[in-house]
């Protein structure tokens, strides 16, 4: 007896949906068991969980005297950022079903979660937002290496919420490309979710869609910003304001020139100038790169998502190491655009290759001197790569318009 056509298309995608399923929950079987979920009580995942189990119990996360005998409460030895909570409410909202369960299985769906959107990703950047479909064992090694690179695998170890903001640009980018204006402002909304490495991204995005008139990607940005405003606050009245002590008092702190951005550089170039010297370096960065993206009109979405985000990551004061897996979305766009050898030669040598020299070099640095400055390394020459290219690719396209008006005219 066989099976129809007709038959088999009908439940073929609810096959696929159930054998999803099956590999989601084996995926967070495995997370639980091999990665040993419960211990992430002990790292940044803690910050997400028990803010959100704070919400569910009516304690304020914000509060310094009652955030650090919280998390030994709940039997956590991580004792860092006892100024409160870093996570707006909006964030730990959200997170609240995952801080309804036991944490070792929270922090095994989470692990899934993130691991998910980062396949999905890496998917959508390269077949559906790529200029140049890559092969099938390229898209293998383009999956293995964003799932190897140094800042995915310590986004994992730690629990952060960076695979999530990555997911998050990456829809916004699809979005935009199938002429669904609303829907991709109201997605990049949620990038608020973590805003630090976002601090120049988010203005020149912003003003770089107002320029162009997208006006209905501004609105779906600004109807979730109002939604996820309104909740929270109805939740936590007046909760923004005490959030912002917290960051303010995590801004002020030395750690913010010991970290792999310009501000880390200006500590290597004068410790006792390092403010003013970071200042001046984030000021000229800011501006070029304005000039740049407002000064050539014909650069698209996706060019101007990876140059501002390249560019954020080397301007914010506070960003680790886990903060760099968002150069996927660049680096990835980057590869479909090239021609094959130079962009493995160059996926290779930023994916595959730096991050993890430039780990150990970081080490080497910090046994030195006690600071890890070196990985600002890895977005500065993703930038530079970045905007090279960008830079001739529109260097030959108007070599090209040229010739052909000197064609026509003659």
């Amino acid at each position: 007896m066989t099976i129809s056509q007709p038959v088999l298309n009908r439940w073929r995608w609810p096959l696929l949906a159930l054998l999803l399923m099956v590999f989601l929950v084996a995926m967070t079987w495995a997370n639980y068991t091999y990665l040993h979920a419960p211990k992430y009580v002990h790292r940044d995942f803690m910050s997400l969980w028990a803010g959100g189990w704070a919400i569910l119990h009516d304690i304020d996360p914000y509060d310094p005297e009652l955030w650090r005998p919280l998390r030994l409460e709940l039997g956590s030895k991580w004792t860092t950022g006892d100024a409160g909570n870093a996570f707006p409410l909006w964030t730990l909202v959200l997170f609240t079903p995952l801080s309804a369960l036991d944490s070792g299985w929270a922090a095994a769906i989470w692990l899934t979660l993130s691991q998910a959107l980062l396949a999905l990703s890496v998917f959508l950047l390269a077949i559906v937002l790529g200029e140049r479909r890559p092969t099938v064992a390229e898209f293998a090694l383009l999956a293995f290496g964003a799932f190897q690179l140094r800042g995915t695998l310590v986004t994992l170890h730690n629990g952060q919420i960076t695979l999530v903001l990555l997911a998050i640009i990456t829809l916004f980018l699809v979005f935009m490309k199938q002429g669904r204006p609303f829907t991709a402002g109201f997605v990049l909304a949620f990038i608020v979710l973590k805003p630090n490495p976002f601090i120049l991204f988010a203005p020149l995005l912003a003003l770089w869609l107002l320029l162009r008139r997208q006006w209905r990607v501004v609105a779906g940005g600004g109807t979730a910003l109002a939604i996820l405003l309104a909740a929270s606050w109805l939740v936590l009245p007046g909760w923004l304001f005490t959030w912002q002590n917290v960051r303010d008092k995590l801004s002020s702190s030395v750690r913010s020139f010991i970290m792999p951005t310009l501000w880390g550089v200006a500590t290597e170039v004068s410790v006792d100038w390092a403010p003013l010297v970071g200042l001046i370096f984030v000021a000229l960065l800011t501006a070029v790169l304005g000039w740049y993206v407002f000064h050539h009109r014909e650069l698209d979405a996706n060019q101007v998502v990876s140059l501002a985000l390249v560019g954020s990551l080397l301007v914010t004061p506070y960003a680790w190491a886990y903060e760099h897996a968002l150069l996927i979305i660049p680096l990835v766009l980057l590869f479909t655009r090239l021609e094959r050898r130079l962009a493995w030669a160059i996926w290779l040598g930023l994916v595959y290759f730096l991050p993890w020299f430039m780990y150990w070099a970081a080490g080497q640095q910090q046994e030195r001197s006690g600071r890890g400055t070196a990985e600002v390394l890895i977005p500065l020459l993703s930038a530079a790569v970045v905007w090279l290219f960008i830079a001739l690719n529109r260097t030959e396209r108007s070599r090209a318009k040229h010739g052909h008006e000197v064609a026509a005219g003659l």
